[in-house]
């Protein structure tokens, strides 16, 4: 089980080939965000159609994703993950959750 936070540095331990492995990944932001007190279903919906943009969620989903892409070996490094994380974060199904 992963969540990224964008805002920090992460370290992320898993096991691979049998091995553990323990990497950082880098924040993205240099700022910190205030953490949402409301989040809801509805907001959640609007974030996926794009009705609004919320840096967080973004950073936050996208780099969940390339996390998850990176240790189950679909991606060779992180920079690769990231930006098959993003493709797809791009790419959705945006009324999927209409």
């Amino acid at each position: 089980e992963t969540e990224w936070n964008p805002d920090t540095n992460n370290l992320v331990r898993y096991v691979f080939d049998g091995k553990e492995v323990e990497e950082e990944w880098q924040a993205w932001f240099d700022k910190r965000h205030v953490n949402d007190k409301n989040l809801t279903l509805n907001k959640l919906k609007q974030v996926w159609s794009g009705e609004i943009d919320d840096e967080y969620a973004y950073g936050a989903i996208t780099g969940t994703a390339a996390i998850s892409l990176y240790t189950q070996g679909h991606a060779k490094t992180h920079k690769q993950a990231l930006e098959t994380a993003r493709e797809y974060w791009l790419n959705r199904n945006k009324s999927r959750f209409a």
